[in-house]
């Protein structure tokens, strides 16, 4: 079967991780698959580490238009239509709303089988005509959830535009592989390359410097913990975004013990490292994070985000409201001084994680319902 995945760009993200999960493990089980980005994102390692993953899974890779998203509108589509038929796959795959937006263009031009998994618990709900543009092409498409909160969330769009969901809806969870255990070596090296004072309590962030991941929630949960507090611990923060700028300044500006990084490749295999990460985010789909934190067993300090807590096991303690500095602040204080609680708490959850989040498990429900799909045979999950 030949499967071309669209994605945004080849950069940091969790919807790019999947799709390049996915194209990877299929293109091992022997399907033909192609990973194609809409934007040419400026070169990082992150963005390289996905290519080379491609690279030797056997999958191969394209990138089309330049680096602007709205300028891209008048070549993309044309450029994916021409893809589709020289390329002539069995379907395409789409991730998040703006490849959507773009194979909804293409499909005018050429029409063509589609899936789409909905990565997040948001959709178009700063662009009520742009998303009502992309998803008039989308009828009985193969719709994937990753979680209750994106299958709300897509169910409530359609209704948004008074459209019919597709009768082909599946909720397939992200998976993630096996953890990687550190060695004292490999762990001592990490701390000495980013700069970590082994004394103190390290906390993680990962991920965008933007609205959704309420980083802004996290430096203002600092601001609120007493100076003997913050000599005792360091927050590591990997990633980039539109914020990063602000939240560095305003971090610098307040003397708080934050160390910025580039956004790493490969950054679940490094996270017990840390003695906790900590996810402030505002909505999620079900992230990865989230996941590999877990599986690793690395606690995780979360807010009720909707999609967030769909990633955490049903008895985990540590969750404060989204929107709540006062009672992060909180939670990171009791952290602090209960550390070994907080890490028996999370290797109970790794063994609850590897039983519900498995990449192989995941793999399996995609292959068939790819298949089943692509054959015009109904799928949907069972209720």
């Amino acid at each position: 079967m030949r499967l071309l995945h669209v994605i945004y760009r080849f950069h940091l993200g969790g919807s790019e991780q999947v799709a390049v999960q996915l194209a990877s493990g299929m293109a091992e089980r022997g399907h033909d698959c192609c990973v194609v980005a809409i934007t040419r994102g400026a070169a990082c390692a992150v963005g390289e580490e996905l290519k080379d993953r491609l690279a030797v899974s056997g999958a191969s890779v394209a990138e089309l238009g330049g680096g602007n998203f709205r300028r891209n509108l008048l070549s993309v589509p044309v450029q994916l239509a021409q893809l589709w038929r020289r390329w002539k796959p069995h379907i395409v795959h789409s991730h998040t709303d703006r490849p959507d937006l773009m194979v909804s263009l293409g499909m005018r031009l050429r029409p063509v089988k589609v899936a789409r998994t909905i990565h997040n618990s948001m959709i178009w709900h700063s662009h009520y005509w742009t998303g009502r543009l992309s998803e008039a092409a989308f009828r009985d498409d193969l719709v994937v959830t990753i979680s209750k909160a994106s299958q709300d969330a897509y169910l409530a769009l359609r209704n948004r535009y008074r459209m019919a969901p597709s009768s082909n809806l599946i909720r397939i969870p992200n998976g993630t592989p096996p953890p990687h255990t550190l060695t004292g070596v490999e762990r001592a090296s990490i701390l000495s390359e980013l700069g970590a004072d082994p004394t103190k309590m390290r906390f993680c962030f990962a991920g965008r410097f933007t609205r959704q991941k309420g980083f802004d929630v996290l430096i203002a949960a600092l601001e609120r913990l007493p100076p003997s507090r913050l000599q005792a611990m360091e927050l590591h923060a990997f990633g980039a975004g539109e914020d990063q700028a602000a939240m560095h300044q305003r971090s610098r500006d307040r003397s708080l013990p934050v160390r910025f990084h580039a956004p790493r490749p490969g950054i679940s295999r490094i996270l017990t490292a840390f003695d906790a990460v900590v996810m402030p985010s505002r909505f999620e789909g079900l992230p990865m994070v989230a996941l590999e934190s877990f599986m690793v067993g690395t606690p995780v300090l979360a807010t009720a985000a909707p999609g967030l807590t769909e990633a955490m096991p049903p008895d985990w303690r540590y969750v404060v409201p989204t929107e709540d500095p006062e009672a992060l602040a909180g939670l990171i204080a009791e952290v602090m001084d209960n550390r070994d609680l907080a890490k028996s708490a999370a290797k109970s959850a790794s063994a609850w994680t590897q039983r519900s989040y498995s990449a192989e498990a995941m793999l399996d429900a995609y292959e068939r319902a790819y298949l089943r799909y692509a054959a015009g045979q109904p799928v949907s999950t069972p209720t």
